[in-house]
């Protein structure tokens, strides 16, 4: 496996190494109808071959070991809120939009067409191929292994375009990250190409880590991060345009303002705290509970600080 993993980390880097606008953005345009016309064929090919039928709109999932834990879909939901790192994406993603494609990126791109793909149609179909095909575990890489059992290469070329696009995005914006954190906080100045390599060593060793075993715990307290960052970012959207100052996309919290930096920080900090906690409590409905109080902590702390510092105290002196 370790080899199939470093086979995966050297074939991607050079995909990422130029930038997201130079070629990532076009290699996953071409992939994209490969991508959706692989989905659309998988659920055609399953229901052909084992029936269609409306029991997936019902199946409970005491395998995830969430009927304690209330409602199957609400239990689903809450594992799988660490997705919503893909709001972090879009806002990474828009600062490198031309100024006149706005409205565009705003309504399509990065929009309600582009969540309702992403969210809704990706989870129904997941669902549905999941308790459609025989003996399939309701598990991250449960549709993977089904589609490869169900349509052969056809499926495995699904699987590794599938991805390939997820991957590329992440690595372009894990190194990136990475770039600029080592920048500001270490004052470290490497070519680009130093940091892909750091950058794909380190994701190799995470690769190495029996990750798939506690898969779902880690969504789970990867749900409790990002979600308390996702409603810091809105209400920082938020209070900006309340207070008539200019928001900054992909830019949170601004550095210049060192109340709203601390506000930030201490907001996600005890939100992410007191979520986490919830999920490994061992209680009936930690897990799902943790997830979903998260984000609510998060906007109301980070909202609080701010209103009690007073608007006047965040403006830059002359």
């Amino acid at each position: 496996m370790a080899l199939w993993y470093a086979v995966v980390v050297v074939y991607t880097l050079p995909l990422v190494a130029g930038g997201i606008q130079r070629w990532l953005d076009k290699i996953n345009g071409w992939l994209l109808p490969v991508y959706w016309g692989g989905l659309v064929a998988a659920v055609i090919w399953a229901g052909t071959a084992h029936g269609f039928s409306d029991d997936w709109l019902t199946h409970s999932v005491p395998a995830l070991g969430l009927a304690e834990g209330g409602p199957g879909w609400l239990g689903t939901f809450a594992a799988f809120m660490g997705v919503w790192i893909l709001m972090m994406y879009t806002m990474d993603f828009a600062a490198l939009g031309r100024p006149r494609d706005e409205k565009f990126h705003k309504r399509y791109t990065f929009g309600w067409l582009f969540y309702a793909l992403a969210f809704g149609a990706n989870a129904l179909i997941g669902i549905f191929l999941t308790f459609t095909i025989p003996g399939l575990e309701a598990t991250e890489t449960g549709v993977a292994g089904g589609l490869v059992s169900l349509m052969g290469l056809f499926g495995l070329l699904v699987v590794f375009v599938s991805q390939t696009r997820i991957n590329t995005a992440n690595y372009a914006l894990g190194i990136s990250n990475l770039r600029e954190f080592g920048e500001r906080a270490f004052k470290v100045k490497l070519p680009r190409i130093v940091w892909n390599l750091l950058g794909a060593g380190i994701i190799f060793l995470l690769m190495l880590l029996p990750v798939v075993q506690y898969l779902l715990v880690a969504l789970s307290w990867q749900g409790a991060l990002v979600t308390g960052w996702v409603a810091i970012a809105l209400t920082h959207i938020a209070l900006d345009r309340r207070s008539g100052r200019p928001v900054e996309p992909g830019h949170l919290p601004d550095s210049s303002f060192p109340t709203v930096n601390t506000a930030g920080v201490a907001a996600w900090c005890v939100s992410a705290a007191i979520g986490i906690g919830l999920i490994q409590s061992g209680l009936a409905w930690g897990s799902t509970v943790g997830t979903l109080v998260t984000p609510l902590l998060a906007a109301a702390i980070y909202a609080g600080l701010r209103l009690a510092s007073r608007t006047r105290t965040l403006q830059p002196q002359a």
